[in-house]
C-alpha cells in the first residue's frame, strides 16, 4: 500500500510538471484549508500549503480523527493525530475542478478496546498514515470521498491496519 501511494505521487507529480509553459504562468499563492469528514469516523484537519502551478499544490497538515468503527482485537475506538505532507493534483482547469489529494505521513494514536478479555490501551507514535482523496472543487469548496489507510504495530498484539472510506468537505482560504 505504501508503494502504491509513492508511485501514484511520482506519476501525478510528473504529469503536473509536464503541463505547457503557459499553464504555469498563473499567480501562485499560499492557502489554508480547514476540512471535516464523517461516516465511519469523525475528523477535522487543517492544511497549509502553496499552489505551485494551476494544477498542483503541495502543503502540510495536522488533524484529529475519532474512529469508532471497530476492527481487529475488538477495538472500541481509536483516536489518531496525523501529521501529513499533502500533494493535490487538479485534473481540469474549469470552475468545477476534479482533483486527487494524496497525503502521506505519520500518526500519534490511542487505541482503546479489549483483547483476550483484557483492557487494551495503547499509545503509539510514528506509524504510517496515507490518504487518497478524489473529489470536486467548486469555487472555494471541496467535496469528495477520503480513503484513509493507517497502521499501528502494537508489539503484543500483532499488526493492526485500518482502511476507512468517509465523506470529506473542505473550504479553501487564499492567504
Amino acid at each position: 500500500m505504501k508503494k502504491l501511494f509513492f508511485l501514484l505521487s511520482v506519476f501525478l507529480s510528473i504529469n503536473a510538471l509536464c503541463q505547457e509553459e503557459s499553464d504555469r504562468m498563473v499567480e501562485s499563492k499560499f492557502y489554508l484549508r480547514p476540512e471535516i469528514e464523517a461516516i465511519r469516523n469523525y475528523a477535522a484537519y487543517i492544511n497549509f500549503g502553496y499552489q505551485v502551478f494551476p494544477n498542483y499544490s503541495i502543503g502540510a497538515g495536522i488533524g484529529y480523527s475519532f474512529d469508532y468503527s471497530g476492527s481487529v482485537y475488538d477495538i472500541e475506538y481509536c483516536e489518531i493525530m496525523p501529521f501529513t505532507v499533502n500533494n493535490r493534483f487538479y485534473l481540469t482547469n474549469s470552475e468545477l475542478r476534479f482533483f486527487v489529494d494524496l497525503r502521506i505521513g505519520y500518526i500519534f494514536g490511542l487505541l482503546t478496546g479489549f483483547h483476550d478479555n483484557r483492557e487494551l490501551k495503547l499509545f503509539k507514535v510514528g506509524n504510517f498514515y496515507g490518504s487518497l482523496y478524489p473529489g470536486l472543487n467548486y469555487k472555494k469548496w471541496d467535496f469528495g470521498i477520503n480513503l484513509i489507510f493507517y497502521e499501528f504495530a502494537p508489539s503484543n498484539y500483532g499488526n493492526l491496519s485500518r482502511f476507512i472510506p468517509c465523506l470529506k468537505f473542505g473550504y479553501n482560504i487564499t492567504l
